[in-house]
């Protein structure tokens, strides 16, 4: 057998003990207890090494929760809009009330403490090519920015940034070029920010609680996100994956209740347009 056929098969084994450890948690009344102080203690003890799936999987009771976060799984941009509504938005709630401890009340959601948080996930992507992973465009950190200028000009930011870590079945990650991705963004926004590497429990506290936040994809800033009505800032969610038929991603916006990139630009660099992640000028593509 080749890599490529055992690191699948090594995959759905390892898939497949996660689902009948989830199962057992769900359905399992003696398990629930110890299964939940498990999740507690890893996620408050660790860094963001993307749990934020766990949350949303826990949340809807449901194995297809771990990829709603993103609009390309879902068949229309209504249909998506209707999942993240009131209902799954208010089981996220009690998932992070009950599972994190965390505050969610109204109090901490209209926070005003000057603050703006930025999550940019790098470390094995995008240079894994993941399709949910792309790079963002210069026109998605242009909707950002002028978001930021006219609206919060004057807030200290920070940047969910943990370069070094490496996510379970994830082999080559890269710090240096991470690095200099990040002070391309903070150059374009003309700010410069704080880094934010903490434990999944207190990040995802500072984002309930920051008058801002701006993602650049993935489940990790989604799961407080969700829960901050206009004041998270999103790209339209959908990666690099193909578009599907009938799917109005240009409308997408008007479907969710947070605020999205609705202009007539992509708001992603495709991979295809990447030759070389390792000789990619990111800082010369934003600023230049």
């Amino acid at each position: 057998m080749n890599k490529q056929t055992i690191g699948f098969i090594v995959a759905v084994v390892v898939l497949s003990l996660l689902l009948l450890v989830t199962l057992i948690c769900y359905f399992v009344e003696p398990a629930k207890a110890a299964c939940q102080t498990m999740i507690v203690d890893m996620m408050c003890n660790t860094k963001q090494l993307g749990k934020g799936n766990m949350i949303l999987l826990w949340g809807s009771h449901d194995y297809r929760g771990i990829s709603k976060w993103n609009s390309s799984a879902f068949s229309s941009a209504e249909e998506y809009g209707q999942y993240w509504g009131d209902f799954n938005q208010a089981k996220l709630k009690i998932a992070l009330q009950r599972i994190m401890k965390l505050d969610t009340g109204t109090k901490v959601l209209s926070s005003r403490n000057k603050k703006i948080c930025l999550h940019f996930r790098c470390s094995d992507i995008p240079f894994n090519r993941h399709q949910l992973y792309p790079l963002l465009s210069r026109s998605y950190f242009s909707f950002v920015k002028d978001i930021l200028d006219a609206q919060y000009p004057d807030h200290e930011m920070y940047i969910s940034f943990c370069p070094d870590n490496k996510p379970v079945l994830r082999y080559n990650i890269y710090p240096d070029l991470c690095n200099q991705y990040k002070s391309a963004i903070e150059s374009y926004l003309g700010r410069s920010c704080t880094i934010l590497c903490e434990s999944i429990r207190d990040t995802w506290k500072f984002m309930l609680e920051c008058e801002a936040l701006v993602s650049t994809g993935g489940s990790f800033s989604f799961v407080p996100g969700v829960l901050k009505g206009t004041s998270f800032i999103t790209p339209r969610l959908y990666g690099d994956v193909p578009l599907k038929k009938n799917f109005d991603l240009d409308h997408l916006h008007q479907h969710v209740s947070w605020t999205m990139y609705d202009r007539a630009g992509s708001d992603i660099i495709p991979h295809s347009d990447i030759d070389d992640y390792s000789t990619f000028d990111y800082h010369a593509y934003l600023n230049n």
